[in-house]
């Protein structure tokens, strides 16, 4: 009889050219198992960049650029956590490596691909934004989770992978400008979508240790969230294929 194999982590080392793909669909598949802890590995950042926590402690800050349609569930789901632009620096304050959501949709703009958060913050008057890597505080918030404002199915299209594909090359974007981890989260249904926002939730809670290793664990755990969902066979598949999209960016 063969001997089986048990594979508990997995490491990736992928160029930025290659960002886009889905790498770990293949692998996690091969292993048999979507649940399993997985991550990307880039260079360690500079120490002009700070020293910000890719997994913050319970009490860090928490901030979001998100479309004031989705922003309730958000908050629900993460509280506390305010728009970005209420969020001011603690004077003298050193840094702890808070949590900062975007949500929005990748698109081309003139600098590469970017993500534009429609109708941000809580104006009265619409607004726009398109997220420059460069300009984000990331000394203040070591965590980003990168998301498309939620869909309508767990089923998807050909358009919608593409999404998925460029909301991953910006979540790459993020990680090289600074963020200390990028947790990437496909478009889901919005029921799906709370869970899974509850769910990091719940494991930011936790005590112990602080660092990448706990975010590949959550992540392993939303994907194996993300996996469970639907009800029809139909539905069950899309969700085990969306499950696969989920990417983890660290610097060990």
């Amino acid at each position: 009889s063969g001997a089986a194999l048990t594979v508990g982590e997995l490491a990736l080392t992928v160029s930025q050219e290659l960002a886009p793909m889905p790498w770990e669909a293949p692998v996690l598949l091969a292993a048999g198992d979507v649940g399993l802890a997985c991550w990307r590995r880039a260079d360690p950042a500079p120490a002009s960049l700070g020293a910000a926590s890719p997994w913050p402690p319970p009490d860090a800050p928490r901030a979001m650029l998100a479309p004031a349609t989705w922003a309730q569930l958000v908050e629900r789901r993460l509280h506390p956590i305010r728009p970005l632009d209420d969020q001011a620096a603690p004077a003298g304050q050193p840094a702890a490596g808070g949590l900062l959501l975007i949500m929005g949709t990748p698109i081309e703009s003139t600098a590469g691909l970017r993500l534009l958060v429609e109708d941000s913050g809580r104006r009265s008057v619409a607004s726009r934004t398109l997220v420059e890597p460069d300009t984000l505080p990331f000394d203040r918030f070591g965590l980003v989770v990168v998301m498309c404002e939620p869909g309508e199915s767990l089923v998807r299209v050909d358009a919608e992978r593409e999404q998925t594909a460029d909301l991953r090359s910006c979540a790459a974007e993020l990680l090289n400008a600074g963020a200390a981890a990028v947790l990437c989260l496909p478009p889901m249904p919005a029921d799906v979508a709370g869970g899974v926002l509850g769910t990091l939730d719940g494991r930011l809670r936790r005590g112990g240790p602080r660092g990448w290793r706990q975010l590949a664990e959550a992540g392993a755990a939303i994907r194996g969230e993300i996996a469970a969902a639907g009800s029809s066979p139909e539905e069950r598949a899309a969700a085990r294929e969306l499950a696969l999209e989920v990417t983890v960016f660290v610097r060990p």
